[in-house]
Parts: structure tokens; sequence; C-alpha cells
């Protein structure tokens, strides 16, 4: 059985560190986890999809968004690397969980 989702717009004109933390703020409202970050359809915004976990499910380490020009840390996970907005731009971004 596939697991339910949700996806929510994320404002592309902001700086990369607002919008990690619109997106951390997203999971804790949904009871859930980023799986995938991408540009919208429309302007400049970004597209979450987040795996709703279940009541008893741990929630996961909060996510971090890095350009993809900079190194993940030794050890993270890495969710996605994808082109989004930020600022206003396209840019490459990664988004890894700390361990």
């Amino acid at each position: 059985m596939s697991q339910a989702t949700a996806k929510e717009v994320v404002d592309g004109s902001k700086a990369l560190d607002q919008q990690e933390t619109d997106l951390n703020t997203i999971e804790q409202v949904w009871g859930g986890k980023t799986t995938r970050y991408a540009k919208g359809s429309s302007g400049t915004s970004n597209r979450a999809t987040i795996q709703l976990l279940g009541l008893s499910d741990p929630q996961p380490p909060m996510i971090q968004l890095i350009l993809a020009t900079q190194e993940t840390p030794a050890g993270s996970d890495k969710v996605f690397q994808s082109t989004v907005f930020v600022e206003g731009v396209e840019k490459n971004v990664v988004g890894y969980r700390p361990q």
C-alpha cells in the first residue's frame, strides 16, 4: 500500500535558509517528511511533496538545504537534488538530513 502524500507551495523568491525553515514548518504541520522538491508550474514558486507519517512513526531530523556546489556533510542522508527557485533565480539544490 502506498503512503499518502501532500503537496505544498514554497515561495521561490525567498532565500535558501528561509525556504529551509518553511519546509521544516510544513513537515511539522503535516506530520510528514519532504520527499521531493522542485520548481512549480507558475511564477517563481517551488513545490514540495510531503510523505505523511503514521502516528507511531518518528519525525525525521530536520531537512537541510544547500546549493549543489557545496559538499553534503559526511553521514547525511540525501533526500533530493533538484532545480528550484532561490531568490527568484533557478539554482541546483540538495536537500539532506543529518544523522
